[in-house]
């Protein structure tokens, strides 16, 4: 069909269809009582030596206290269930963590951490997959008990720190972006203009200025 396309030629796409097979249904051969469904919990340095996902995050949020800056949280969807905080010590010319807390655990076998993000108020959020079947495709694909559907968002705060408000960027509220540390220490952006867009009149009453962080999607305002 694409190469019929780039052609400017017709193609019968129902007719190709019919021509193929049908894929055969699939049972599932995930088992309720295999490793995955069972927490498996060790004792000392081992209880903290888990099988990460994609999750993790470092910890640069006023609104969560000054000794944990820099942690490191750590998202686990197998055997642990639940995230790991970490401290980070500088080591050499590298680094070295030690285990701060267990700061979510859960029972649920079907709870599956696997991404967080600070948001503009420095509140933390959690994306909890929520899926029975996890692994290395030991699992069909196309598995009856993959879960497309259902999932969890998270908010975490500190009650006893007040929220950050988000900044405001040329009027509008600030939203997002990667890296964003709002402990407002020292600028990391200047913003100028382009030598050959003085007298562009979107500029008119346009001051340069240093950032705090990284100018990029705002929404709001005039």
């Amino acid at each position: 069909m694409i190469w019929a396309t780039v052609q400017n030629q017709s193609y019968d796409v129902a007719s190709a269809d019919a021509l193929t097979s049908k894929l055969p249904p699939v049972k599932t051969n995930y088992n309720l009582g295999n490793k995955e469904s069972i927490l498996q919990y060790k004792y000392g340095d081992e209880a903290h030596r888990v099988r990460p996902t994609s999750g993790m995050e470092f910890i640069s949020s006023s609104h969560f206290p000054d000794e944990v800056q820099g942690d490191m949280l750590l998202a686990n969807s197998i055997w642990f269930l639940g995230l790991k905080q970490h401290q980070m010590m500088e080591d050499g010319t590298g680094y070295t963590s030690k285990h701060r807390q267990d700061l979510i655990t859960s029972n649920d076998p079907n709870f599956r951490p696997v991404e967080m993000v600070f948001a503009p108020d420095s509140s933390l959020y959690i994306v909890d997959w929520h899926n029975v079947l996890i692994g290395h495709m030991q699992h069909n694909a196309r598995d009856s008990l993959r879960d497309y559907v259902h999932g969890r968002i998270y908010r975490i705060t500190y009650p006893s720190r007040p929220l950050v408000k988000p900044a405001k960027v040329f009027g509008q509220q600030w939203i997002t972006h990667h890296g964003h540390f709002d402990d407002g220490k020292f600028p990391v952006t200047d913003i100028s203009i382009v030598k050959s867009q003085t007298k562009n009149p979107i500029l008119n009453g346009f001051e340069e200025f240093e950032a705090y962080s990284w100018l990029y999607h705002v929404d709001g305002g005039d």
